[in-house]
This record gives C-alpha cells, sequence and structure tokens, in this order.
C-alpha cells in the first residue's frame, strides 16, 4: 500500500470528522483562525518554533484563508474534508 492510499484510508469522513472536532475547540461547528493556533501551540508546532523555526503572524490567518472556500473567516466540515482531500489529491499525483 503506497503512503497516498493509506492517508485516503485515514481520511474518511469519520476520521476527518474526529479531527475536525478536535480543532473545533469551542464545539460551534467551525475552525477559528485561533483555535488552529491554539491546537498547533499544544503539538508538533510547538515543537517547531522551540527548534527556531520562524511562524509569522499572520501564518493562521493564511492557513485559514487558504481553507475557507466562502471567505467567511471561518472553516466548516465540508471546506475542511475538501482541502484535506485535495492535498491527498495532490499527493497521488506526484
Amino acid at each position: 500500500m503506497t503512503a497516498a492510499a493509506s492517508r485516503v484510508d485515514l481520511l474518511d469522513k469519520e476520521n476527518l470528522k474526529l479531527a475536525f472536532n478536535m480543532l473545533d475547540a469551542n464545539g460551534d461547528g467551525s475552525i477559528s483562525a485561533e483555535e488552529i493556533r491554539t491546537a498547533f501551540s499544544r503539538g508538533n508546532m510547538a515543537s517547531i518554533e522551540n527548534h527556531q523555526v520562524e511562524v509569522q503572524d499572520d501564518f493562521w490567518e493564511v492557513m485559514l484563508n487558504d481553507i475557507d472556500q466562502n471567505k467567511d473567516g471561518k472553516v466548516d466540515f465540508e471546506e475542511f474534508e475538501l482541502y484535506m482531500m485535495s492535498l491527498v489529491q495532490e499527493e497521488q499525483a506526484k
């Protein structure tokens, strides 16, 4: 099984919903830039920053804007799912 195929298996709707809910800290059904920043500060991004990799203040807003299809300033589950699946499709195209 290729890495891309295993990612597709991991990105089924149930797993995507679990990941989305982990990022949606306040449970309002959408992810804000602040929720993304908070989630990453507890995980791997904190480790990256500890290695002197600088993350610009607007990094999270830029990330959110890339995912936010309707440009309402937040990411709903459908936008999250589309974005995650597009990452897998890009990987498969390589």
